[in-house]
């Protein structure tokens, strides 16, 4: 699965921010075998980590887990729904910080989830004819402006040197 690509390292954060609200995975960097065993970090003392570190989670149900975070990637409006609701309880308590915090999570997953969309639906579309009010054409393969000679259809995901010939047919 593949989310991105975010315009900047900020905005990259703050949509991971965002999921590792929504879900309790795992967020040390510790390589971990099924195995594995170490002592669990403050986050799963909090319930914000399942901890599969310790124990406490098998690998089975962590793996349902991220089964459950890849799956509401591809159909987000759950999610979505779950972050505004969220924002909107902190900012009824007065909690305005979090909120725009909250807020600017939301904004960031939403963002790159509807690129997503939108640079899967170009990469996939086979051939596409873009007109402009003047009736100026962008004649499209697989994401690609077509040219004499012009470059491969674009990969999914999007290489990163090709993200910007992507962002400038998407807008």
């Amino acid at each position: 699965t593949f989310l991105g690509p975010f315009g900047s390292s900020s905005a990259a954060n703050l949509a991971k921010e965002a999921l590792e609200e929504s879900f309790a995975i795992r967020r040390c960097t510790k390589p971990m075998r099924a195995a594995t065993r170490f002592a669990p970090c403050a986050l799963a003392d909090m319930r914000r980590c399942q901890a599969p570190c310790d124990g406490r989670t098998d690998p089975e149900r962590y793996g349902e887990l991220i089964r459950g975070l890849v799956s509401s990637l591809s159909s987000p409006d759950g999610l979505l729904e779950a972050l505004e609701e969220r924002m909107s309880r902190l900012a009824a308590s007065d909690r305005f910080e979090e909120a725009a915090l909250a807020r600017d999570r939301l904004r960031a997953l939403g963002d790159a989830l509807s690129r997503a969309r939108l640079d899967a639906w170009m990469v996939g579309s086979g051939q596409l004819v873009l007109r402009d009010a003047s009736d100026h054409r962008l004649n499209l393969s697989g994401g690609t402006l077509l040219q004499a000679n012009g470059p491969d259809p674009i990969p999914t995901p999007c290489p990163r040197e090709r993200a910007d010939e992507l962002s400038a047919v998407r807008e």
